[in-house]
């Protein structure tokens, strides 16, 4: 049943709530959910309405800047931006927990806050673990973690933050932290199907990604815009990381920009990822299934797309069976698409590699199909099968060159590619 509540009382608390200097104060206006109006006052007025609220509520914030630390745990509470997005702006104390918001816990939603002013170790605009979690229409920006911090950030332990929803944010400004990750610490840790899309990520985080997965499973990453710094060191605009057992993969990266990194897009499977947090290296390390479509890698300081297992002598890693197509890769400083030493039955077709620095697409890996590919214009070689790489197949591509494979390479098929060899 709907609360009603009496206009003449309402106009009293008002009253009450001015001639205590507008201290906290949230209204419950209905049932099941109910709603809770929150409006800026000395305290902290969001959190106030959260403790007091039940699953399934939903918090109204109002108009204005509320300087706290908001922390929900336990309840699935949908908080809204009401008056519209980024009208109302959480910047934390000094002194207070560092994030704007702390989520532990399932069903939540943010939406439509600007989040800034987060300092200090474990600073964030959002740090959540959780599943089913929906976190749109913010605005993430000026958050400066001295370490382990971000924009919006789950890095959970055993993994199992699943199915979370982060779409429509603009994160920028984000020193010395990722502008979206999502991870699983432990050796037997993954997270699975969430989805990131359509966020705008940009100047965020020397040395550390615009998108950052760490060992997760069936997530779809698409329609985000993802720029770094001029001039600063920016790592990848998406790193898709795996250091455990679990094969990991079965993503799908589609749409995308990304410029201004390192790398603009990074397959990594690493036997010794987790050392430096603490753990064992781990063998074998495997990530297959990824779908990389649509994208436009560029102006990239390395490369647009690479595939990278890497052992540093420990153990077998392997990126597989994956596919990448109609992506434009260019003006990247070395190669366009790279498949590297155990990059090993991947399909890369119809793709647009020119305008590289090094070669359009460099084969160092095994038993991969290159095909329906437009390569020119690049300063290094249009389609290039180094020494090691065995049993690929090379065909009806269109180049500026014939494809060049190396002494030392055996097994190779290379026939109907424009021009002809």
């Amino acid at each position: 049943m709907e609360k009603i509540v009496n206009r003449k009382v309402l106009s009293i608390f008002a009253v009450a709530m001015f001639l205590m200097s507008m201290a906290v104060f949230a209204i419950p206006v209905s049932a099941t959910p109910t709603e809770w109006h929150v409006y800026p006052g000395t305290g902290t007025p969001i959190q106030d309405a959260i403790d007091a609220a039940t699953s399934g509520d939903e918090i109204l914030v109002h108009t204005g800047t509320y300087y706290e630390s908001v922390r929900i745990i336990g309840k699935s509470l949908s908080i809204i931006s009401v008056d519209g997005p980024q009208l109302a702006v959480v910047d934390p104390p000094s002194g207070a927990y560092k994030s704007c918001f702390y989520v532990r816990a399932d069903g939540v939603k943010i939406d439509g806050f600007e989040l800034t002013g987060a300092a200090g170790y474990d600073a964030f605009g959002i740090d959540f673990q959780g599943s089913y979690n929906t976190f749109v229409n913010n605005e993430i920006h000026n958050i400066a973690p001295t370490a382990n911090g971000g924009g919006i950030c789950s890095w959970d332990p055993d993994g199992g933050s699943d199915y979370n929803k982060i779409s429509n944010n603009e994160i920028y400004d984000v020193i010395g932290g990722d502008g979206i990750l999502i991870g699983a610490v432990t050796m037997s840790g993954v997270n699975t199907g969430n989805t990131i899309t359509d966020n705008i990520i940009h100047h965020c985080g020397t040395w550390h990604p615009g998108i950052e997965v760490v060992n997760g499973v069936g997530f779809t990453i698409s329609g985000n815009s993802i720029s770094g710094y001029t001039g600063l060191p920016q790592y990848y605009g998406i790193l898709i990381l795996s250091w455990n057992t679990i094969v990991q993969g079965s993503h799908t990266i589609s749409s995308n920009e990304v410029e201004g990194y390192y790398t603009g897009i990074e397959i990594m499977a690493w036997t010794q990822g987790g050392v430096v947090h603490g753990l064992p290296p781990a063998s074998p390390v495997v990530i297959n299934n990824v779908v990389i479509m649509n994208n436009e890698v560029h102006h990239n300081v390395y490369h647009g797309i690479d595939l990278r297992p890497i052992t540093d002598g420990y153990g077998v890693a392997s990126v597989t069976n994956n596919v990448i197509l109609y992506n434009d890769a260019h003006d990247n400083g070395y190669q366009g698409i790279y498949l590297r030493t155990s990059a090993d039955s991947n399909e890369v077709h119809h793709n647009y590699a020119h305008d590289n620095g090094g070669d359009g697409i460099k084969i160092i890996g095994d038993s991969n199909s290159i095909h329906h590919n437009t390569v020119n214009t690049n300063t290094g070689i249009d389609i290039h099968l180094m020494s090691t790489a065995d049993y690929n197949i090379v065909h009806h591509n269109v180049m500026d060159e014939t494809v060049v494979v190396e002494a030392g390479a055996t097994g190779n098929k290379v026939f109907r590619n424009t021009p002809p060899p």
